[in-house]
Parts: structure tokens; sequence; C-alpha cells
């Protein structure tokens, strides 16, 4: 999640979205797990509809192997 706040460090990307920053700000201030639940639904959400990367590919592994062959 911090490398989605603006003002992080880690954000390498330079994402800003001001309502994910108030959203993420909430989160680490209130310390009512129910209501910490709707914040991150909300944040989120927010990410979903205006989201820091999009995801070009989906590298998938496949491997196969003789019965002979163990250990692995």
């Amino acid at each position: 999640m911090e490398e989605f706040i603006s003002t992080s460090k880690r954000n390498y990307d330079g994402y800003y979205n001001q309502k994910v920053d108030e959203l993420a700000k909430q989160a680490l201030e209130t310390l009512d797990i129910e209501k910490r639940k709707e914040i991150y639904k909300k944040l989120y959400q927010e990410l979903s509809e205006a989201p820091p990367v999009i995801f070009l590919n989906n590298s998938k592994m496949v491997s196969t192997h003789h019965a002979r062959i163990q250990g692995l």
C-alpha cells in the first residue's frame, strides 16, 4: 500500500491520487477494525477505478519431469 501514497519514498512511479492519500491516512489512524475494513474497501475501490499501474502480461511457468527424476 505504501507505494501508492504520494508522499511515500516507495512511490517510485510518482502515482498521485488525493483520495487514495486521504483514505490511506484514515486507515492508518483508525483503531476500530470494522471501520478500518470499510476504509480499505473504499481505498481498493478507488485504486481499481484509477489504477496506479496496468499489467500488460501475465507470465505462466509450466514445467514437466519424468517419473524417474526424484527430489523435485
